[in-house]
């Protein structure tokens, strides 16, 4: 009877230690995505705080009635641009097929959750769709009308710089498009803090479990 149960104790055991290292192997890569998706999270950061600069120029030449000075040409090929993130996810999708409680720490698990599940879903599906929409149905249509791309620089200018000052729709628009961009801002730069300190536990977990 004894000898029966050291070897439950024992197979319990290997069994456990097992799981604890496949754990290890998906927290290591489920680090090195996440930090892949800090990356993206900055350059999208980066690039929205490009093209809030370069519309706030282009608004400033238009309240000030300043005249068209070819610096604008980039500000102008850029108006309808930013960057959509593209996150890693496969080791989150191999975590959910293998059974997220795999994750022994449920503090941890529920972090690893909600930023997949929630954050960064509703980043790609709900605010980056909303940038989308508003392209389509108003900033893309009305540029076309206005801005003339150049094939040679790949860089654009008005039609008429002059008229363009007097356009209330232009204006409008391009007000949305710098209010779109700086107030996503810190949206991005609060995912990416939760993205840091997600990334500090799990190196916090795969030094526990190394030991």
């Amino acid at each position: 009877m004894i000898g029966i149960l050291l070897a439950l104790q024992v197979n319990n055991w290997n069994e456990e230690r097992k799981l604890r290292l496949e754990e290890l192997e998906l927290l290591v890569s489920l680090k090195s995505d996440l930090e892949d998706n800090k990356s993206e999270l900055e350059r999208t950061i980066s690039n929205f705080k490009t093209g809030a600069e370069r519309n706030r120029k282009i608004l400033k030449y238009i309240e000030e009635d300043l005249a068209y000075d070819n610096q604008l040409d980039t500000s102008f090929a850029r108006i309808n641009t930013w960057k959509t993130p593209y996150f890693r996810n496969s080791t989150y999708e191999t975590l959910k097929t293998k059974g997220i409680n795999i994750i022994e720490r449920d503090d941890l698990k529920n972090k690893i959750i909600k930023i997949y599940d929630y954050d960064f879903f509703n980043l790609v599906n709900d605010w980056d769709r909303t940038l989308w929409l508003y392209a389509e149905s108003i900033s893309y249509p009305l540029t076309n009308k206005t801005v003339k791309p150049d094939l040679i620089t790949y860089l654009a200018r008005p039609n008429n710089f002059e008229n363009l000052k007097s356009n209330t729709e232009f204006k409008n628009m391009l007000l949305w498009l710098t209010y779109n961009k700086e107030v996503s801002i810190p949206y991005l730069q609060s995912i990416k803090n939760k993205v840091t300190e997600l990334i500090d536990d799990i190196d916090d977990e795969i030094i526990k479990n190394k030991k």
